[in-house]
């Protein structure tokens, strides 16, 4: 009894705070010519090895929201722009079912000035040594080949609790 109870407590908070956070920020949306029709995000690739493209994505007065394992989502004005945003679901990619564009982003909005590079990579990053040698810290040589990591203020990681973390991060 007091375990339904827990559990119907926990749902009323989930509900009452998406509905609060979808009044602040309102309702996200999926639009596939949204990307193709805004001049503000532009696309990059980098072949590093001829069988495989990587992306870069540069986007101003954009938004991210990420739950750190299966979520992340880059929002300009409330459109998923579905090329940088991924859910991982049953190892695969699915965009167009990512967790905003059902419950919104229910977290304050931090406002950072600069530019920031993302170095997200869904679960395996934050804890895992293999994932975070071979998934996040090649991202920053990728990056490199066609920008200046110079040029940027911020690098968002998954996690910085593990020392393998900090060790790589300071050698670089």
């Amino acid at each position: 009894m007091i375990i339904k109870i827990k559990k119907y407590l926990q749902s009323l908070f989930k509900k009452i705070s998406y509905s609060f956070f979808h009044l602040i920020y309102g309702k996200v949306i999926f639009d596939d010519n949204f990307e193709k029709d805004n001049s503000d995000i532009t696309q990059n690739i980098v072949r590093k090895d001829g069988n495989r493209e990587y992306k870069i994505f540069k986007l101003k007065g954009s938004r991210l929201y990420t739950d750190r394992i299966h979520n992340t989502a880059l929002i300009k004005n409330n459109v998923l722009i579905s090329g940088p945003s991924y859910k991982i679901e049953n190892n695969n990619f699915a965009n167009k079912n990512n967790i905003v564009l059902k419950i919104g982003t229910p977290r304050f909005i931090r406002k950072i000035k600069g530019k920031i590079l993302s170095l997200l990579t869904g679960g395996g990053g934050n804890n895992n040594y293999f994932h975070w040698l071979f998934d996040v810290l090649p991202r920053i040589e990728i990056f490199n080949q066609l920008y200046n990591i110079e040029d940027i203020d911020f690098l968002l990681i998954p996690s910085y609790s593990k020392r393998f973390q900090k060790e790589t991060l300071n050698l670089l």
